[in-house]
């Protein structure tokens, strides 16, 4: 399972908000990270935007909080070696 992170401290989200308290709040969305919720929700998202020709990427970002850079691949190893 990949590492939750957040500028705001679990303790200190409102209860006036609702959602219960902020170690609930954490246990929930690491019960789903680890279950696959974000995956196949990412994955029903954009099968339903390819199949309706609705995804550009003349314009895209790529976030090194969400792709991961794994030190020595492959590919840089070749890189360095050619």
């Amino acid at each position: 399972m990949s590492s939750l992170y957040t500028g705001v401290q679990w303790e200190f989200l409102p209860q006036e908000l609702g959602f219960g308290s902020g170690p609930t709040c954490w246990r929930r969305l690491a019960e789903r990270q680890e279950a696959g919720v974000w995956e196949e929700l990412q994955r029903v998202l954009l099968d339903g935007l390819r199949a309706a020709d609705r995804l550009d990427f003349s314009r895209a970002t790529i976030d090194a909080s969400h792709v991961q850079a794994k030190r020595g691949d492959a590919a840089r190893k070749s890189v360095r070696a050619g």
